[in-house]
């Protein structure tokens, strides 16, 4: 849709009930921040360029995440190629976080831990993580998955982006959840405690 031409009325049949859906979830969550091992970061040399060109497949590892502002104290962070170049050039610093930048970025110095685009490079990481991670839930098996976690909730925004009805496995503490969604299908999973 550009903003000048609307949807299709075909369309509406499918849309009306996804908004209806969402919208219950955003009020069952408004309010509550995201929480995460994993981190977005976007900084000021990504800013100045025309192609940011952000790293972002990690949202599809079903490990929390959230938005920073600023380099984190802990965690993994993500950077676009323009912030992996600034962190090699001792222009971003590191508080505590590690920083991951995709391998192609050309930057593996100062610290940055490269990661290829793939999803298998990204489940990959995330099992090295997660004998360390703090206690967050996450998806179990090896499938592309959004999971949000909002721990002042005690509920996590589980989200399928696959063409295809999935079966996850969501692990919370000692907690196991069976959770099938079909396609693009999210939910919200309640009373979650590590």
């Amino acid at each position: 849709m550009s903003g000048i031409t609307p949807f299709p009325k075909t369309h509406w049949t499918t849309l009306a009930p996804a908004m209806r859906r969402q919208a219950g979830f955003h009020a069952q969550l408004a309010g509550h921040r995201l929480h995460g091992p994993l981190k977005h970061y976007w900084g000021e040399a990504s800013r100045y360029i025309g192609d940011d060109h952000p790293f972002s497949l990690f949202l599809a590892a079903g490990v929390p995440f959230e938005l920073t502002e600023r380099p984190a104290p802990n965690g993994w962070t993500f950077l676009s190629d323009a912030d992996a170049a600034a962190a090699a050039d001792g222009k971003l610093v590191s508080r505590g976080t590690r920083f991951v930048c995709r391998s192609t970025a050309g930057a593996t110095v100062g610290g940055l831990e490269p990661c290829e685009e793939t999803l298998e490079a990204v489940f990959a990481l995330k099992h090295r993580m997660l004998p360390t991670r703090p206690k967050v839930p996450f998806v179990e098996n090896d499938e592309a998955a959004v999971l949000a976690w909002y721990p002042s909730a005690q509920t996590a925004l589980l989200w399928n982006p696959r063409a295809e009805r999935t079966t996850f496995l969501v692990r919370c503490g000692t907690q196991t959840r069976e959770v099938a969604l079909g396609a693009l299908e999210s939910a919200l999973l309640s009373d979650l405690y590590p």
